[in-house]
């Protein structure tokens, strides 16, 4: 019975220890876990804080690499302005230049209208002035013609009267000097065609008397030879003052 006793007693002790043998086992492995975990923590800690760190080295390399291209952008804004302005500085010379030529086009042309205008007033001085002395010649010459036609009609004029007169027969009751003005009408050879007296002597006598002498006459032959403008201006018809002594 002892033995058994012992035994069991034995057995619980071996037990026991296994007991304590397995919970410390099971206590390393917890603790080994909770390392473990521990050590997952902090590796995943350090890797967030690794990424944020290699984040923010990204982040800042990307900020530098856009100042830099901004810088670079600047840089080329500013070369593509400079040739602009080139360009433009390029345009206003040539620009420049073309108004001077303008302007040095423009004053030769002013020269030359002056020129021209001084030669057109000289030439239209001479032309005034030939045009004048032609004008002069020509109204002296229309005044020479002039007299000469009033002239020629004077003459026609007395020829008429002296035929009038060479034609005339005094009438027995004609006492006195005979003064009356006469009319008479030619066609254009000279023919007479009408004779009248505008105002009576004061004899019906001598008043016939002077009409048929018109009649008797009858025609002037020189007429035939006359310019027809001549004998429509003036020879149309004359009125002649016809007189007669006693």
């Amino acid at each position: 019975m002892r033995a058994l006793i012992k035994n069991l007693s034995q057995e619980e002790g071996d037990a026991s220890t296994v007991n304590i043998k397995r919970t410390t086992l099971v206590a390393g492995a917890l603790c080994i876990i909770v390392v473990l975990m521990v050590l997952v923590v902090i590796a995943f800690y350090a890797s967030f804080k690794a990424m944020s760190a290699a984040n923010a080295v990204d982040d800042a390399w990307q900020s530098q690499r856009e100042r830099i291209l901004n810088i670079e952008a600047k840089s080329v804004q500013a070369s593509s302005d400079a040739a602009e302005v080139k360009i433009s500085q390029a345009a206003i010379l040539r620009n420049q230049l073309n108004a001077d030529k303008n302007i040095a086009n423009l004053q030769q042309s002013i020269d030359q209208s002056q020129s021209y205008r001084a030669a057109k007033a000289a030439l239209d001085a001479e032309q005034e002035a030939a045009v004048a002395k032609a004008d002069a010649a020509h109204a002296d010459a229309q005044k020479q013609v002039e007299e000469a036609e009033k002239k020629g009609v004077e003459n026609f004029d007395k020829m008429l009267v002296a035929r009038l007169q060479s034609r005339w027969m005094r009438p027995e009751s004609a006492t006195s000097p005979v003064s009356l003005e006469v009319l008479v009408q030619f066609a254009p050879d000279g023919t007479i065609t009408n004779a009248l007296v505008p105002t009576s002597s004061g004899s019906k006598d001598v008043d016939d008397s002077v009409i048929k002498a018109a009649a008797d006459l009858a025609k002037i032959p020189e007429m035939a030879t006359v310019n027809r403008a001549i004998y429509l201006k003036y020879l149309r018809q004359r009125t002649v003052k016809f007189e007669s002594g006693v």
